[in-house]
């Protein structure tokens, strides 16, 4: 059907309406404004809401912290799980249950490493190893290779020529601009870039330090969204 159409009082002529025409009020939008976001946006719907939190728990943030969670320290099972599910790695749920299988008394980065040296498996480890699929053991050395590659580097960069690196590495700051709310979710992770840069001012470095510092930020009123 045609879209409606209204009076512009600027152009002084009626026109098709648009998007930025429609607005939802509400009451208090720190409750409700996130849902509205996230079902408007998987309908590839833009939407923009003035609210000063959530920034941390939009996925792309989420994501790019975990990696540098387990670049810091890999022996994570929560952050490391997510980044192997996340779209930098694509590690399906059964290719994440199969590692898990190794051991499932160990952390999932002790069952990677089990995977990768042999050496140090039980017999029934390393019976569960040579039952894995070689594509999916090929995938997990490709795993470690790179997380090892970026420890390395992240003792040399600054933070913010670190995280700008991973961006382009992993190519994911291109794949968030094709998910809904691409435009938006791009301006998410350079703003993670610039703490980083204003981070490197201050008299803490490293890593460690800095995935610190934006937890503090995180449990403050200082969310950034």
């Amino acid at each position: 059907c045609a879209l409606p159409i209204l009076f512009d009082k600027n152009l002084g002529e009626y026109r098709k309406l648009q998007y930025r025409d429609i607005v939802i009020l509400m009451r208090a939008t720190s409750q409700m404004a996130p849902v509205f976001i996230n079902e408007l946006s998987n309908d590839k719907i833009p939407v923009f809401a003035d609210t000063s939190t959530g920034y941390f728990q939009t996925t792309e943030i989420k994501t790019i912290m975990a990696l540098l969670q387990v670049i810091d320290n890999p022996d994570q099972d929560i952050p490391l799980i997510s980044i192997m599910r996340s779209p930098i790695f694509s590690f399906s749920g059964e290719d994440v249950m199969d590692i898990r299988l190794v051991n499932k008394e160990i952390t999932m980065y002790e069952c990677i490493k089990r995977i990768i040296n042999k050496d140090i498996c039980s017999e029934e480890e390393l019976n569960n190893v040579k039952d894995l699929d070689e594509k999916l053991v090929n995938m997990v050395k490709d795993f470690m290779d790179k997380i090892d590659k970026w420890r390395n580097r992240s003792i040399h960069l600054s933070i913010d020529q670190f995280i700008w690196s991973l961006y382009t590495e992993t190519g994911y700051y291109g794949y968030v601009k094709a998910m809904p709310g691409g435009v938006q979710r791009q301006a998410n992770l350079r703003l993670l870039f610039q703490r980083a840069n204003q981070y490197e001012k201050t008299s803490y470095k490293g890593l460690f330090n800095f995935i610190n510092f934006i937890n503090r930020l995180k449990n403050s009123s200082g969310d950034m969204g």
